[in-house]
């Protein structure tokens, strides 16, 4: 005949386990075993009066010692239940540490820890750092799920760094503890919040993808036009042409800059514009609504290039326009600009 007890009390409580099986013994049962994901404890009848050993696993050095005569039952909480009917053989062995070693003990895990994520967060950062700080437009390209993988490490080090400094001594009585808040709730919040991080995630990736263009920087088809979000502003890009959106003119005049020097973080060293390697100033002072303009060419030898570019800074937008020397110009392409503007 079985008895099923459900753990609804404090599994840290050893005192409240050491009392169950003791009214259970005087009852005629004793534990056949723990059901550590299930939460019962499974009592079956019995004539031979049982002797328990109840020890927590972590107070000793290396492994719990296997004693010939000790059955092992299972675990609650920070313990592991063993039995014996046999009145013959020595008492379990005592645990070999104490509170106080297990908190050395503890402190010395977190500093190995501490150290693998230092180094992994310095690697991770680093990388970081050298593909999004290198220039202004590898800069402009930064997206917010960009900062996930080194944020990782770094929310790992603060979480080691609050425990070597604010150790948890001595373990809190639960409040209300029930079988429910302890067996089955933790499987059904786990999955919840593991699907939603994972959902969150996704739609954060897939956010970052470049979406259909609503708008287009000249002429180019609006079915090959694309555009994306970043941290700093949005572009916009097509066979032959890319539109930097920033936040700030200055963000933008940077890039403006930066195209002129060969930079190949750019959308300016696009198969379209790569080629490109001489830049000449154009004269905007008759386009009100233009600040600057470069027209762009390569110093070819033996062969001469079909088209040029050109590279257009309006307040906070920087233009890049491959075209066709052959059927228009620099100066149609900047009045239609400014017209735009």
């Amino acid at each position: 005949m079985q008895k099923k007890i459900k753990i609804d009390f404090d599994p840290n409580d050893k005192e409240k386990i050491l009392h169950i099986l003791e009214r259970q013994q005087n009852c005629g049962y004793a534990l056949k075993d723990v059901g550590e994901i299930s939460g019962i404890m499974t009592f079956e009848s019995t004539y031979e009066t049982m002797r328990y050993a109840i020890r927590k696993k972590k107070l000793y050095k290396d492994f719990m010692p296997d004693v010939e005569g000790w059955i092992p039952k299972g675990d609650i909480g920070p313990y592991r239940i063993f039995s014996t009917s046999d009145s013959t053989i020595d008492d379990y062995p005592k645990e070999e540490l104490n509170e106080k070693d297990l908190q050395k003990k503890s402190t010395f895990h977190n500093l190995l820890l501490l150290i693998a994520y230092l180094l992994l967060g310095a690697l991770t950062v680093w990388s970081f750092l050298s593909e999004f700080f290198s220039s202004a437009a590898a800069l402009f390209e930064m997206q917010l799920s960009d900062i996930i993988e080194p944020l990782c490490p770094i929310l790992c080090l603060v979480s080691i760094l609050h425990n070597l400094f604010h150790p948890q001594r001595i373990v809190k009585p639960m409040r209300n503890p029930s079988w429910f808040k302890l067996y089955v709730l933790p499987w059904i919040c786990i999955p919840l919040i593991l699907g939603s991080v994972c959902i969150c995630t996704f739609l954060l990736i897939k956010s970052d993808d470049p979406q259909p263009a609503t708008g287009i920087p000249d002429a180019a088809p609006m079915e090959t036009a694309k555009e994306y979000h970043t941290l700093l502003g949005r572009v916009i890009y097509a066979p032959n042409e890319f539109m930097y959106i920033a936040h700030t003119e200055e963000l933008a005049q940077k890039l403006y800059e930066e195209a002129q020097m060969d930079n190949h973080d750019g959308h300016w060293f696009s198969p379209n514009f790569w080629n490109f390697n001489v830049y000449v100033e154009l004269d905007t002072t008759d386009y009100e609504n233009i600040d600057n303009a470069v027209l762009m060419d390569e110093n070819a030898k033996g062969y001469d290039l079909k088209t040029y570019g050109i590279l257009i800074l309006i307040d906070n937008r920087l233009y890049g326009i491959a075209f066709d020397k052959e059927t228009t110009t620099a100066e149609v392409i900047l009045n239609q600009l400014n017209l735009k503007n």
